[in-house]
């Protein structure tokens, strides 16, 4: 039988059609930049100590606790500093894959993002039965098609269950200030030419203010957070046949040359070689 612990996949990109399922342990884990996803994300998890951003809200995680992520969501996992371990299980679902098997399964996302709140924390019962689901699945991703769907299906149903009877779990009330109203505001303007000036004059703060609360609320820079939701739809452009140049101008890019130095930051790819990456 496969290991069950999984090396961590830092490019975040599916390479099946239908659906990946990862365990992974690691040490000493770097927070991973904002970042974004065309499919679906089903996230357990495990252990460590983790402060988890989608978009505007903000989730500290205790065990057991189960996210749902649908595609397009810009979130990021920060853990404390010098944080022992991290652990956690991962099910990626291809959006196509996932609606062919059912309406329920995709209208508990929806329900998440309806709510605007992406977690619960499923009884004691459930999470057990969960966690053995998914490394049952995780054990056997080589084998057999049908015993793969069957683990994924019977995963599917209990998050399901978990989402329909388990209340959601609240943010954090601290980090409630103007900061989620500026997230939005970005995300309805960042394909246009947008400046932090702009963004304080929206809302009537200065600029060290503004920066510092984002901070604090985030733990990423107003900048960076722009440029990771721009990087993210250049990606579903370029995966849907747009061309490099055409994709960075509709991101709300000045010119190509920014384009090219912010999509290799991000991705560790050029436009044209991530094009290739995809199209294989």
């Amino acid at each position: 039988m496969p290991q069950e612990i999984s090396a961590f996949n830092p490019s975040q990109m599916m390479i099946r059609t239908d659906f990946e399922a990862y365990h992974y342990r690691e040490p000493h884990f770097h927070s991973l930049d904002f970042h974004s996803h065309d499919f679906y994300e089903l996230y357990v998890f495990l252990d460590g100590s983790v402060t988890y951003y989608i978009e505007e809200k903000v989730y500290d995680l205790c065990t057991g606790d189960l996210l749902l992520i649908p595609p397009g969501k810009m979130h990021r996992p920060v853990l404390i500093e010098n944080a022992p371990i991290y652990e956690r299980i991962v099910l990626w679902i291809n959006s196509g894959f996932l609606h062919s098997l059912g309406g329920g399964f995709v209208r508990c996302f929806a329900d998440a993002e309806e709510r605007k709140n992406f977690l619960c924390r499923p009884s004691p019962q459930s999470f057990r039965y969960l966690r053995e689901t998914l490394s049952r699945l995780i054990r056997c991703m080589q084998l057999k098609e049908v015993l793969k769907r069957a683990y994924l299906t019977a995963a599917l149903e209990e998050i399901s269950h978990s989402f329909r009877e388990s209340p959601f779990a609240g943010t954090n009330p601290v980090k409630q200030e103007i900061i989620p109203a500026v997230i939005a505001y970005i995300d309805e303007h960042y394909t246009e030419p947008l400046t932090l000036d702009q963004i304080c004059g929206a809302f009537f703060v200065s600029k060290y203010h503004l920066s510092r609360r984002f901070k604090a609320y985030t733990n990423s820079t107003v900048y960076d957070y722009i440029l990771s939701k721009r990087v993210s739809l250049a990606r579903r452009l370029i995966r849907q046949g747009v061309s490099a140049s055409d994709a960075g101008e509709k991101c709300g890019f000045s010119d190509y040359s920014n384009f090219y130095k912010a999509f290799v930051r991000k991705t560790g790819l050029s436009p044209s070689r991530f094009k290739e990456t995809v199209s294989n």
